[in-house]
């Protein structure tokens, strides 16, 4: 029974450290920066979002694409604080 009452384990340290690894740090404070491409990065957020269900300053979503109903549109946003 004590097993079921553990505390979930905290993965936030090696999220982030697997996280900065592949997108090269971060362009504001990573000194030497290069930018990667638009195919690993969008990658990356997608295995972030599906396989650990970390979500990243986009949200996206499919839906018909209304112009042309054979075919899906993605949709993608970005969260913006109203502080």
């Amino acid at each position: 029974m004590k097993a079921f009452n553990a505390p979930p384990s905290d993965l936030s340290s090696k999220l982030n450290t697997l996280l900065l690894s592949q997108i090269g740090g971060l362009p504001m404070i990573t000194v030497g920066w290069k930018e990667m491409n638009w195919d690993n990065f969008w990658q990356t957020l997608g295995k972030y979002e599906s396989q650990y269900g970390v979500g990243s300053i986009f949200s996206s979503y499919v839906s018909v694409d209304y112009g042309h109903t054979q075919q899906h549109a993605l949709y993608i946003n970005q969260y913006v604080s109203k502080h």
